[in-house]
C-alpha cells in the first residue's frame, strides 16, 4: 500500500434509548473514533420506526446499529422488544429487496464504555459488509432529491 494510503471512513448512524447508553460515553465517542457516525437519541428504543432506518439507509449510512435497554430492564415494559421486531422487519425488507438485510442490527447488551459501543459499531459493520455493501459512503445531511431516472425532472 502506498505510503499515504487512509482508510476510507465508514458511515454509521447509532440510534441508541437514553436508558441504555451513557450519553457522556456516547458523545465523547463521536469525536474519537474514525467513523461518520450519526447520533439519534431517543426516550426509548420504541420509538425507532422502519422508516427511520431506511431514511438513515438512504442519506448515506452503510449500516444501523440500534442499542436498546437488556430485555427485562426497559422502563417502558417492552420497548427494547418492539424495537427489535421492527429492526427484524427492516431488514427482512432490505434482504428481499436485494439491499442487505445485515445492514441493520440490534444490541441489547448494556455497554457502559466507549470500547464496548465501538465494538458493536465494528460488528455492526461487518454484519453490512457480509451483505455485500460497499465501504467508504458518507452521510449527508440532504434530503432525498429524485433522479430523472425516477420520472421527475430536476
Amino acid at each position: 500500500m502506498p505510503e499515504n494510503y487512509k482508510e476510507p471512513i465508514r458511515a454509521i448512524a447509532l440510534f441508541y434509548c437514553v436508558n441504555a447508553v451513557d450519553r457522556q460515553v456516547v458523545k465523547k465517542l463521536e469525536g474519537n473514533c474514525q467513523l461518520d457516525l450519526r447520533l439519534v437519541k431517543m426516550p426509548c428504543s420504541s420509538m425507532v420506526k422502519e422508516v427511520f432506518l431506511l431514511r438513515a439507509l438512504e442519506a448515506g449510512a452503510e449500516a444501523v446499529l440500534v442499542l436498546v435497554c437488556p430485555k427485562g430492564h426497559c422502563q417502558f415494559a417492552d420497548g427494547n422488544i418492539r424495537a427489535s421486531k421492527r429492526v427484524e422487519r427492516t431488514g427482512k425488507l432490505l434482504g428481499e429487496a436485494g439491499l442487505g438485510g445485515g445492514r441493520v442490527s440490534i444490541n441489547d447488551a448494556k455497554l457502559e464504555t466507549e470500547e464496548e459501543i465501538l465494538l458493536a459499531l465494528r460488528q455492526a459493520l461487518s454484519q453490512a459488509d457480509a451483505s455485500g455493501i460497499a465501504a467508504g459512503s458518507k452521510i449527508s445531511n440532504k434530503e432525498y432529491i429524485p433522479s430523472s431516472a425516477d420520472g421527475v425532472e430536476k
